[in-house]
C-alpha cells in the first residue's frame, strides 16, 4: 500500500499523480488513489480556488463524498 507514495516521493511526483493512477486489479493500491482525490476535494473547498476556477472556466467541482 505504502509503494505507490514511496516512489511518488521519490521522484518528486505531485499528488495529482497518485489521485490520476488507473489500477489493473483494483486492490488496496485503489485506496491510496481515493486519498488522493479526497485531499484535492478538499483543496477545492477552499473560497479562493473554488471562485478561481469557476471564474476561469465555469468549474464546479464534483462532490468527493461519493467515494
Amino acid at each position: 500500500m505504502i509503494h505507490e507514495w514511496v516512489l511518488a516521493m521519490r521522484h518528486k511526483l505531485p499528488v495529482r499523480a497518485i489521485a490520476d493512477l488507473i489500477h489493473v486489479y483494483p486492490t488496496v493500491s485503489v485506496s491510496n488513489q481515493r486519498a488522493a482525490q479526497k485531499w484535492y476535494a478538499g483543496v477545492f473547498d477552499k473560497p479562493i480556488v473554488k471562485g478561481a476556477l469557476t471564474r476561469l472556466f465555469g468549474f464546479e467541482p464534483r462532490d468527493a463524498s461519493g467515494l
